[in-house]
């Protein structure tokens, strides 16, 4: 998925992106931010070696609560909240 997204920023320069990245509910609150933060900053890091450049990257968060798809504390459940979305920012003319 994330090698089909870099192909397509590639073919549009324009295009501008924000990374979030969530886990699940366990844990503190700060260690969730964090590990959710760190997750979108491992989409970065790839998105940059796949030849995005960081001006079409606005910003990387992490959210801990972001539309959780599992609302119950069942592990094998808890790990499809566990991920990094991309979210297109905006665009500028070419």
């Amino acid at each position: 998925m994330l090698k089909r997204a870099a192909a397509w920023l590639r073919q549009h320069r324009e295009a501008r992106i924000l990374i979030v990245g969530s886990c699940d509910s366990g844990g503190s609150e700060t260690c969730t931010h964090t590990l959710a933060e760190a997750r979108g900053t491992v989409v970065r890091k790839f998105l940059g070696s796949s030849g995005i450049g960081s001006d079409q990257i606005v910003g990387v968060k992490g959210w801990d609560n972001l539309d959780q798809s599992c609302q119950i504390s069942d592990i094998e459940c808890q790990q499809f909240n566990r991920s990094a979305r991309i979210f297109m920012a905006s665009s500028v003319a070419p």
